[in-house]
């Protein structure tokens, strides 16, 4: 239904097999064919207009919006508010302000803002005095000077220095050297992990034993089964009498 109509006329065919089995695909055919006779559409003549009258129409309508648009301003106490593009001269006074405002100290207060094409200016002027900030200061980044290389003075020895701290080294006593200690627990713990491994593994065999038996179970069940439905398909008048 939402595709029909538009600029053209719409006609539906239906095709019915006049056969007894295809009763009930032709009823259905003819249900469907009654249900879009109720369906109205409107067709609508396409119009054709010449490029100048379209041209016409839309400087009319542009004129009709800035005369709505200047009575919005005037009721909301604003007036003299130019829409058009800005001039190189009104760019470079913008600049001026921007480059202020960055200078100061914000005592002067916010830059005013007039309408879509006033921001969407600023917004380049402000990128460009940016940019023209960043490029001036050269290695300072962020406001972080250069990194100055650092010199580290290390004091001199004299070499009568030297050979007396190498003699005080070589003259060092053994008992001075504290051998490393170790400690008695790493062999218990090494013990009880050893202990806990060889006792996951009797639990793992048990479990694996269990499976196996119950397996074997449920194979000889499965045989059972099979055999006793052989043995009823091919007696099924077979019946037990005795008690």
């Amino acid at each position: 239904k939402d595709s029909l109509g538009g600029n053209c006329r719409t006609l539906l065919i239906a095709c019915v097999w006049p056969d007894e089995s295809q009763n009930d695909q032709t009823l259905a055919t003819l249900k469907f064919a009654t249900r879009m006779m109720r369906v109205k559409t409107s067709a609508v003549v396409n119009v054709s207009q010449e490029q100048h009258v379209q041209a016409k129409k839309l400087t009319d309508e542009i004129k009709r919006l800035k005369g709505e648009l200047a009575l919005h301003d005037t009721l909301a106490g604003r007036s003299r508010v130019v829409y058009d593009a800005m001039s190189p001269e009104q760019m470079a006074e913008m600049k001026a302000a921007i480059e202020r405002f960055v200078a100061g100290d914000g005592s002067q207060g916010l830059l005013p803002v007039v309408n879509v094409v006033q921001v969407q200016t600023l917004f380049q002027l402000f990128r460009q005095v940016a940019l023209e900030h960043k490029a001036a200061a050269g290695p300072e980044v962020d406001g972080m000077p250069p990194a100055q290389p650092t010199i580290v003075e290390s004091p001199v020895t004299s070499h009568k220095e030297d050979e007396s701290n190498d003699n005080a080294l070589l003259h060092q006593q053994p008992s001075d050297i504290q051998p490393s200690t170790r400690t008695d627990d790493e062999p218990e713990r090494t013990n009880d992990d050893a202990a806990l491994l060889d006792e996951f593994k009797q639990h793992l065999a048990a479990q694996l034993e269990q499976a196996k038996q119950n397996f074997r179970k449920a194979k000889k069940q499965a045989v059972q089964c099979a055999t006793d439905v052989n043995l009823a398909k091919r007696y099924p008048n077979l019946r037990d009498d005795h008690p």
